[in-house]
């Protein structure tokens, strides 16, 4: 039997990030690029603000920093997308540009026809095909921005995501302490 080559400890650790992208739906919440002590600042910060007191909102309140700083993440998500869409494809996106505003914008009118403007006889009718033309592909400005508007438009669902999630703990978490104090409120009237 041929025997496995294993990976090492080490490499297994550095491995596991290989996939993230922007760590927004990543398990691990301090993800390359992050510190441990900003976390942990961060985490003591947003609790003590929360000021929970049993173990449930304690729970919540470690729950409501980690969907914070998942959301202080979406910029840095943004910007990376913008900035590898730029490097990738502006040069393509540019040419693409030039090309169909030649394609199909009509040239600028010269003086003489700021009066009585262009002669639309010989343009063609929108929606109607022309018989000898060839079937349309896909246009080449939508095979340069689909792949950047479908990664956009998931960090935004993963952004709305993460904010209903956020709204939702700081309700149960309002709630709890919202009733705890009030069984605290009851129990001093009694005594």
């Amino acid at each position: 039997m041929p025997r496995r080559h294993t990976r090492p400890p080490r490499g297994k650790s550095a491995a596991r990030y290989n996939a993230v992208k922007h760590g927004l739906r990543s398990a691990a919440i301090v993800v390359p690029g992050e510190l441990r002590h900003e976390w942990i600042a961060f985490c003591d910060t947003v609790t003590a603000e929360l000021a929970p007191e049993t173990a449930i909102e304690i729970y919540l309140s470690a729950n409501i920093a980690a969907l914070m700083w998942r959301i202080l993440r979406i910029p840095k998500a943004e910007a990376a997308l913008a900035r590898d869409g730029d490097t990738v494809q502006s040069g393509k996106l540019c040419e693409t540009f030039k090309r169909l505003a030649a394609q199909f914008l009509p040239e600028p009118l010269a003086e003489e026809q700021w009066e009585t403007g262009p002669d639309v006889s010989s343009m063609p009718v929108e929606g109607t095909p022309d018989p000898g033309a060839e079937p349309k592909e896909e246009s080449p400005i939508s095979r340069l921005i689909t792949p950047l508007n479908q990664a956009l438009d998931r960090i935004t669902r993963y952004e709305q995501h993460l904010y209903r999630q956020l709204y939702s703990a700081l309700g149960h978490l309002a709630a709890l302490q919202d009733r705890r104090k009030r069984a605290e409120a009851d129990r001093a009237r009694q005594n």
